[in-house]
């Protein structure tokens, strides 16, 4: 299985978590529309609360997958870049650019460890070719 594959995996369970909690917020909606009404007195049908309802949670999911694509993207990137590897492409650098000392790091010591890969495998070559001479 490929680390994407895992990736997107992961990142469904997310957003099918997150809608399960947008649907168990309704009923908490509907407590505080009807609280709301008895405190303050304020007329609401329940046609406009259920327009109000699936807006929000429309809303929300859309927030929530802009949310969680933004916050997967590095782990993408890093996956990708680690398939690419993995297929042989020593050459492959990730910008060590972002916001978050962590990914940085990570980024960092990839970049190191592909470094360190294509020496080593220049060094094999380099034998092969001498040995074979």
């Amino acid at each position: 299985m490929k680390v994407t594959d895992n990736i997107k995996k992961y990142h469904k369970k997310f957003i099918t978590s997150l809608l399960l909690g947008f649907a168990i917020t309704i009923p908490i909606e509907l407590s505080l529309a009807y609280l709301a009404k008895y405190i303050f007195d304020v007329e609401i049908s329940i046609p406009n609360l259920l327009w109000i309802m699936a807006v929000s949670l429309i809303v929300g999911w859309v927030a929530t997958f802009i949310i969680t694509k933004r916050f997967f993207r590095p782990i993408t990137t890093l996956g990708a870049a680690m398939n690419s590897v993995a297929h042989g492409n020593f050459e492959i650098k990730l910008k060590t650019e972002s916001k978050f000392d962590a990914i940085q790091d990570i980024y960092r010591n990839f970049n190191i460890m592909v470094e360190e890969l294509n020496a080593t495998e220049t060094l094999q070559t380099d034998f092969v070719s001498n040995v074979s001479h």
